[in-house]
């Protein structure tokens, strides 16, 4: 072999050692304790989804007096709420309860208290030989235990083809009491 040859194989190889000395210098000052602190794991952005979900309600006495059923509920790991998609609430026949509520959206916080309704809401008798009558709103806070459904949005009330309309409304649906807060209108056909 010429000593041309072993001279470039002799430099080959120190900067190769010398490239790979730079490499792990590098990647050693590169990897600081410091850089482990601002690691964050990415985030999946859901704590958990279902699909054709269907949840109960209990009363005091622990019997369901609720079903709700959602095509979706989910929860991000940064809410503790639940959110809810195209949303039917029925109480048991047992509660005595003559309505059944739907809604476009929903949420329920943390301590259940409360479902609120969003989206086209409707909240819809279902006494059996009595006339139908719908309530209609855009935002209802229903509180199940209570059988209350309460608003400060505009509703829109009709039965038997008489139409009242006003703003806020309390809704006891035990009792089928409806409270209409302020700007009453109504509609009467004899």
């Amino acid at each position: 072999m010429s000593p041309i040859k072993d001279t470039r194989s002799t430099v080959r190889i120190v900067l190769l050692a010398l490239a790979a000395g730079i490499s792990s210098f590098l990647m050693l000052q590169n990897d600081s304790p410091e850089q482990e602190e601002r690691y964050t794991p990415p985030s999946l952005g859901l704590a958990y989804f279902i699909k054709g979900a269907e949840m109960s309600g209990t009363g005091k006495d622990g019997k369901t007096l609720y079903r709700l059923r959602a095509d979706r509920a989910e929860q991000s790991p940064d809410n503790d709420h639940i959110n809810l998609t195209n949303i039917a609430l029925s109480y048991e026949p047992s509660a005595d309860v003559p309505w059944d509520l739907f809604a476009d959206k929903g949420k329920i916080p943390p301590d259940g208290k409360l479902v609120e309704l969003s989206g086209n809401v409707l909240i819809l008798s279902k006494s059996a030989g009595k006339t139908e009558t719908s309530i209609r709103t855009t935002q209802i806070d229903l509180f199940p235990d209570k059988k209350l459904a309460r608003t400060n949005k505009k509703v829109n009330i009709m039965q038997n083809g008489q139409n009242v309309k006003g703003t806020g409304m309390d809704a006891y649906l035990d009792t089928s009491e409806v409270k209409i807060l302020s700007n009453v209108n109504g509609k009467f056909l004899p």
